[in-house]
């Protein structure tokens, strides 16, 4: 839920020496896939983000999966007073992969197939977040945009929104993107440094 913003004349907060000068927040949109109730390292760093942003005149929109491949869930975890979340479908490629397990197709093969999705399985969401996300920032209301890895898909959408909207864009890092050593990113390795050049060139700020 969006909070108020009560202003006066010229847009200034009014003031009769009762009450104390309300101060409005700006905002952030947040691209992450991973956000309460799903849980893991991902949803509880953004969900902390979100609680601290109003203490240094922040408020959050974060734009997250609908129903996400999370393989825990963390009812528990908390959000900060004044975030909006936006909820975007997606098609599940992994999972819809691992049903062809039913016509026989050996398992290995089908991890390869997942571990060679661009930028990584989660981009049957980037459809759905980025019309979202567009949505949202026509609303307007909005000051900077923050894309936050893992995955890496909310990177390419940040790529593909930071132009268009002309709001700064900073880029958070939880991992390496083409150096990662995780053994199913090496199939695509060579092909997210592309991206990964792309998104360090033309992002505001980049934070790991």
């Amino acid at each position: 839920m969006r909070r108020g913003r009560v202003t006066g004349a010229g847009g200034a907060p009014p003031h009769d020496g009762r009450f104390p000068v309300v101060t409005p927040r700006r905002r952030v949109l947040v691209l992450s896939y991973f956000f309460p109730p799903a849980g893991g390292v991902a949803s509880v760093r953004v969900s902390s983000w979100t609680r601290l942003l109003p203490e240094f005149g922040w408020e959050a929109t974060v734009v997250a999966a609908l129903s996400p491949d999370a393989p825990v869930r963390d009812a528990a975890l908390g959000i900060g007073e004044g975030t909006e979340a936006i909820r975007a479908g997606e098609i599940p490629l992994r999972r819809l992969l691992q049903r062809l397990k039913w016509l026989g197709v050996p398992a290995r093969a089908l991890d390869g197939a997942v571990d060679r999705i661009w930028p990584d399985p989660f981009v049957g969401w980037a459809p759905f977040a980025h019309a979202a996300a567009s949505r949202r920032l026509r609303e307007g209301g909005i000051d900077a945009i923050l894309s936050v890895s893992n995955p890496f898909t909310p990177h390419w959408i940040g790529l593909r929104l930071a132009g268009r909207a002309r709001l700064p864009w900073v880029a958070f890092f939880s991992d390496d993107m083409s150096r990662n050593p995780d053994p199913r990113i090496r199939p695509r390795a060579r092909s997210l440094r592309s991206l990964e050049r792309a998104v360090l060139e033309r992002a505001d700020g980049v934070a790991a």
